[in-house]
């Protein structure tokens, strides 16, 4: 049996975050951890908001570290919590995509996982209007 990881809480105004294995190692050649990450999506949450928030989202997900190869997710899971906001969007194939609008949602991605968050170039409400133009 495996051990587990260190689990930390944040509490972002009364929204608790529970975050597990926050010392497994993500990027391995700079020794930087989940809980970094995890720590660097709510201390650049002023910055990143304002971009993603009310955006639908997809995320590439390294469970055990980008070592450990990814996936990509672009469908809000049923075991996120209800204060992850959904936008159901799509003609042919329709899709729950998460909607990440405070800190305590970054570090919910960031602890399932998430390195990169890819969001639509158009809001939730305006899907066929962007209003960002992506230079990849």
């Amino acid at each position: 049996m495996g051990t587990k990881g260190q689990t930390r809480t944040y509490d972002f105004d009364g929204q608790l975050v529970v975050c597990s294995n926050v010392d497994r190692v993500v990027f391995p050649d700079d020794g930087i951890t989940k809980g970094d990450v995890i720590e660097y999506y709510i201390d650049h949450a002023d910055v990143l908001l304002p971009e993603i928030g009310e955006r639908p989202l997809s995320i590439e997900r390294y469970t055990k570290g980008i070592a450990g190869g990814g996936f990509f997710q672009k469908h809000a899971q049923k075991h996120y919590p209800e204060w992850i906001e959904r936008e159901l969007l799509g003609i042919k194939t329709r899709v729950e995509y998460p909607i990440i609008n405070s800190a305590a949602g970054l570090a919910y991605m960031a602890n399932q996982g998430a390195i990169a968050m890819h969001i639509w170039t158009s809001r939730r409400r305006k899907p066929d209007h962007p209003d960002m133009l992506v230079f990849d």
